[in-house]
């Protein structure tokens, strides 16, 4: 058994380290932030505590953006009613009446705020590529920060390990 706990030990360090080096955000607090929902709701980092939260930043010019939509909804169909915020992010170049045409063309079902002056981007890291995908805790800590497509079966086991 011994000779088990040298190798277990370095590979354990080995994925500790390999943690923090793919993790970009080293699990820091989510940024203040204030947006307004299509809807006109208020949304703040504050209202995303207590539950984890999915965060999309998004461009309707985005391909990768518009093929990960059904999957957002499927996020928003299996986990809201459990607990999960999801808040998609439009950005500052993509006009309003792009924005909202989407939304109703594609159904989507989820809440959708427009970035207009960019300060969300700017909070989270100056986001300006798309898709940025987040996954916060339910105590408000980015667990990951990606750009460019996710896994979104693996962001699910993620999920519900928070629910």
């Amino acid at each position: 058994m011994k000779k088990y706990l040298g190798p277990i030990a370095g590979l354990a360090f080995v994925a500790l380290l390999t943690f923090v080096w793919l993790s970009p955000s080293g699990l820091q607090a989510t940024p203040q932030f204030q947006l307004t929902t299509l809807n006109g709701e208020t949304v703040t980092q504050q209202d995303l505590l207590g539950k984890p939260a999915f965060i999309t930043f998004w461009a309707t010019s985005c391909v990768g953006c518009v093929a990960e939509q059904p999957y957002i909804n499927e996020l928003q169909e299996k986990y809201a009613a459990r607990g999960l915020n999801i808040l998609a992010i439009a950005m500052d170049f993509d006009p309003i009446e792009h924005i909202h045409n989407m939304r109703e063309e594609r159904q989507l079902r989820y809440p959708i705020a427009h970035d207009i002056n960019g300060e969300a981007a700017k909070a989270f890291g100056n986001v300006r590529l798309t898709p940025t995908n987040i996954l916060l805790s339910p105590d408000g800590r980015i667990l990951f920060q990606k750009l460019g497509e996710i896994d979104f079966k693996q962001l699910g086991q993620q999920i519900e390990g928070l629910l």
